[in-house]
């Protein structure tokens, strides 16, 4: 198994309306007074729900925003209205990405794979990406998949220079901590 270096496992959920899934947990609930959470935001309208991530950052300890965007200005607005940190995809352009590292050391690239390996692209490609965001971006990293096999995949197949260039966040489809070869550091488990 991977090393766990301060994060261990973080609980992973999705905002919608005032409640959090799993569990229909009201955003103001003492269940995550203190704790560490990671909430996607799956909003079609792409408006943040501001009021919601303010509620969020008073209650819990430490929040970390995913609002499925690829534009710097939506997650710099999720870390002024109190987020300790927000996601930005990765498929985004490298403007995008290096506007919001200059903004701020709280952000983290998300790389969301459907499938392992790429459909629409070579491992070699895939790869060059992840050195070019390593050299425009901070070391924190988000890496959901949304098939089942497809992380333990993907780690097996990363070099090592890349692995060790990020501090990695997983959020596998199977909802659990997996069990993975290589022992990199791996900063949390987002379950």
């Amino acid at each position: 198994m991977a090393l766990l270096s301060d994060g261990g496992i973080i609980r992973r959920y999705v905002l919608l309306g005032d409640h959090l899934q799993p569990g229909n947990i009201p955003i103001s609930a003492r269940e995550i007074a203190g704790r560490k959470i990671f909430v996607e935001i799956r909003n079609g309208a792409h408006q943040l729900p501001v009021e919601k991530i303010r509620i969020l950052s008073q209650h819990c300890g430490y929040l970390i925003v995913d609002s499925h965007t690829t534009d710097h200005r939506i997650a710099m607005d999720c870390i002024l209205l109190g987020a300790d940190e927000a996601c930005i995809d990765h498929s985004t352009t490298s403007q995008e990405i290096q506007m919001l590292h200059a903004a701020t050391d709280k952000s983290l690239i998300k790389i969301t794979l459907d499938h392992w390996p790429p459909l629409n692209s070579s491992l070699d490609s895939h790869h060059q990406d992840l050195l070019h965001i390593a050299a425009i971006t901070g070391r924190n990293a988000v890496v959901t998949t949304t098939s089942n096999g497809v992380l333990k995949g993907w780690w097996d197949d990363l070099p090592e220079n890349i692995a060790n260039d990020f501090d990695w966040h997983f959020a596998p489809n199977e909802g659990r901590v997996l069990s993975l070869e290589k022992d990199f550091l791996i900063s949390a488990w987002l379950i």
